[in-house]
């Protein structure tokens, strides 16, 4: 590693450009490493045990076995230990780095736990299902989503989405209150989360928090309705639950194409499934088993 971090030391800036490398932010021998990054605390926390025992990360793990290796290397270099004793520690020490970074390097044997289970190290942190990308940036859980069983209502318009009132009192629109819908927004608040349906059976919206001006935000209940319905003024924003006619994002799993995703109008009705007009199967590859 050495010769080779020499070598492209010597590679002027000039011809660094042409390799597609700024040498201001990215030189080649920068790719050789000559310190190891340890990476803070909170990135491999340690966890106690309900037997008190405090058990340390794998990175950590992996961390120590690094410096204790490098120890003994050191220690057996300035001794003047033989050449096949510094070999060996050597080898065993650049085995230590590999798997530091990559478990699961092919030709090496993976390092393992106690238990013999092998360490989680940083590549596989990032990669696969469950890494970093796929489990905690592209597939992270969001608010304002709900997610249930679809059923055929041919009664629908192909731009609505039956939503079950069980949902609809989950998901909320922010409403901003102003002068002119104040005493619309007071009516709602006073509904309380949990309004009864009206005298026909159907479902009335409620609100689930109040937020205020100085950005409090209030959870609205049964007990508290009026008290927060008094708070309102402008400036405030009510969470009102869905009502009909409001636009909605309609996905389904796996997301193919952009018709996999598309917007419709909401329609409250009883029961636990979204309905939705047969016509919309083909764009979201639908079926009803």
């Amino acid at each position: 590693p050495k010769e080779v971090r020499a070598r492209l030391e010597r590679i002027p800036d000039a011809d660094v450009l042409h390799l597609g490398l700024n040498p201001k932010f990215g030189r080649p021998e920068w790719m050789v490493l000559t310190v190891l990054p340890v990476p803070p605390v909170q990135v491999r926390p340690s966890i106690t045990l309900e037997s008190g025992e405090r058990s340390e990360d794998d990175l950590t793990h992996k961390l120590v076995d690094v410096l204790r290796i490098n120890q003994r290397l050191r220690e057996n270099r300035d001794m003047g230990a033989p050449q096949l004793v510094v070999e060996d520690l050597w080898e065993l020490l650049q085995y230590h780095v590999t798997t530091y970074f990559d478990n699961q390097t092919s030709g090496i044997p993976p390092a393992r736990h106690r238990s013999g289970r092998p360490l989680k190290t940083l590549a596989q942190r990032l990669k696969g299902k469950d890494g970093r990308f796929r489990s905690n940036l592209s597939g992270k859980r969001v608010n304002f989503s709900a997610r249930t069983v679809i059923s055929p209502d041919p009664l629908l318009s192909i731009n609505e989405v039956g939503v079950p009132a069980e949902i609809a009192r989950g998901l909320t629109v922010p409403l901003e209150v102003t002068a002119h819908n104040q005493e619309i927004a007071r009516e709602l608040v006073k509904r309380g989360p949990t309004p009864p349906p009206t005298e026909d059976g159907r479902y009335r919206c409620g609100v689930n928090y109040l937020i205020r001006e100085d950005g409090q935000r209030i959870k609205v209940m049964e007990k508290n309705s009026e008290a927060c319905a008094e708070l309102l003024s402008p400036g405030c924003v009510v969470e009102r639950q869905l009502v009909d006619g409001d636009i909605v994002l309609f996905n389904r799993q796996p997301s193919l194409h952009r018709m996999s995703m598309m917007a419709h109008t909401v329609r409250i009705l009883p029961h636990k499934t979204f309905r939705f007009n047969l016509c919309d199967c083909p764009p979201y590859n639908a079926d009803f088993d």
